[in-house]
């Protein structure tokens, strides 16, 4: 009988995936550092800009070392062949708690990204409700980035930074769980679930599932792998925008790299 749950089939796979999207930010991120260089300051001393790539690139491990922590607990708990219910809480409560820490952590992931996007562009670094305000300001005129941040906010992160906003301020939400005990094998699962409060915010994934349990083990890889696309299109949109914007006359680069013969 096919189950009246969605959870990730196989894990490894899926946290490959991050990680190679995580690593196509960084090199991103780092040609857009030195396309900066090379195009808008004409200058090595961005020390502003270094910090802000570093910790966009320490938050995205926090994501997904949380991510891996979650399943973590879960696995042990079922490696451990326990059979009684009442233990599996220590688990829940762990799995909550890094699930609350991952809605954090992306959301700081799109400030420290506004920040960036803001440095670059009017030169002031500004929290992602700050730039999503501003983006009708003259300096992102005629730029498709505002038009990638508006979307993004309207699809993606207005709903995280309401979500986290509650678990911080109001109410900590955690959902149902499904415990199974096979007496004959000793196999034992566990199975956490996303509760309403959190699918009545996020909708679009509750749409995808509408007659579906969803498990916080698919949600987590949801949200890591919304955050990363849509971090993807706004730093490519940021390098094109610095493209269209370069200060310095091509041929002044700061910095250049060798041809494979030498010249």
């Amino acid at each position: 009988m096919e189950p009246d749950f969605i959870d990730i089939e196989d894990y490894q796979l899926e946290a490959k995936k991050i990680d190679q999207s995580i690593a196509l930010i960084n090199s991103k991120m780092q040609s857009l550092v030195f396309d900066y260089i090379n195009m808008i300051s004409g200058s090595m001393g961005n020390n502003d800009l270094y910090d802000l790539r570093s910790s966009l690139e320490y938050r995205l491990s926090c994501c997904t070392f949380l991510n891996e922590l979650s399943e973590n607990f879960r696995f042990q708990l079922e490696k451990s062949h326990i059979p009684n219910p009442l233990a599996i809480h220590p688990t829940m409560f762990r799995v909550h708690c890094t699930t609350d820490s991952l809605i954090f952590n992306l959301a700081s992931v799109f400030d420290y990204l506004s920040s960036l996007i803001g440095y670059i562009i009017e030169g002031e670094k500004r929290k992602w409700n700050s730039l999503f305000k501003s983006i009708k300001n003259s300096a992102y005129k005629g730029s498709e980035i505002a038009d990638i941040v508006q979307r993004t906010h309207r699809e993606y992160t207005d709903v995280l930074f309401r979500y986290r906003s509650e678990l911080i301020h109001y109410k900590s939400d955690r959902g149902a769980f499904l415990h199974k005990h096979y007496p004959k094998s000793e196999k034992v699962e566990l199975h956490l679930f996303c509760s309403e409060r959190f699918l009545s915010h996020f909708k679009s994934l509750k749409r995808i599932y509408p007659d579906k349990r969803i498990t916080i083990r698919h949600a987590n890889f949801w949200l890591i792998g919304n955050a990363l696309k849509y971090c993807l299109e706004l730093l490519s949109s940021l390098r094109i925008h610095i493209e269209a914007n370069r200060i310095i006359e091509p041929g002044k680069e700061v910095i250049t790299f060798k041809k494979p013969d030498g010249n």
